[in-house]
Order: structure tokens, then sequence, then C-alpha cells
């Protein structure tokens, strides 16, 4: 897996103009080549994401049962068509 540092990683802010769908499809990929299991997956993708989203994610299901479809699944309905007036906050 790159470092989160690198301009290769995938990244996800939590913005409006940012698709959660497009980010999860780019760690997709980038997990698959590496070849992670669904638990590595899970573990791993904390660390690509902005630390105002860690909470959220933290918190969901599939993150503290370390199954990354459940995960995946929650995180593209928690996601859905966010709005400046509606932003995830802790």
């Amino acid at each position: 897996m790159p470092s989160v540092q690198s301009r290769l990683a995938p990244h996800f802010t939590g913005d409006v103009d940012q698709p959660i769908e497009d980010f999860l499809e780019e760690y997709k990929e980038l997990v698959n080549k590496c070849g992670l299991t669904s638990q590595q997956k899970v573990e791993t993708v904390i660390q690509y994401i902005d630390c105002s989203q860690h909470y959220v994610w933290q918190n969901l299901p599939g993150y503290l049962a370390h199954n990354w479809l459940d995960l995946h699944d929650k995180l593209c309905n928690k996601y859905v068509s966010p709005t400046l007036e509606c932003q995830f906050l802790r």
C-alpha cells in the first residue's frame, strides 16, 4: 500500500464535492492489487480518510466487525448526496 502522503494514495475528506463511491472504487482497485483480506481492507482504509471522518467510520458496524462488504455498503448509504447543510459531524 502506498504511503498516506503519496500522491498516488487515495484520500477521502468527506467534502460534499467528493463522492464516496469514487474514493471507494479507487481504494478497492488498490487493495485488490495488493491482495488485502477483508479485515485488512477495513483496518487500512482509516489511514486514507480525513481525521474528521474517523469517528463516523470507526463506529459503523462493518468497521467494528472488520467486514469490508458491510462497511462499504454502510458508507455508501451514509454519504449519499450530502449537502452543505447536512454534513456529518461528530
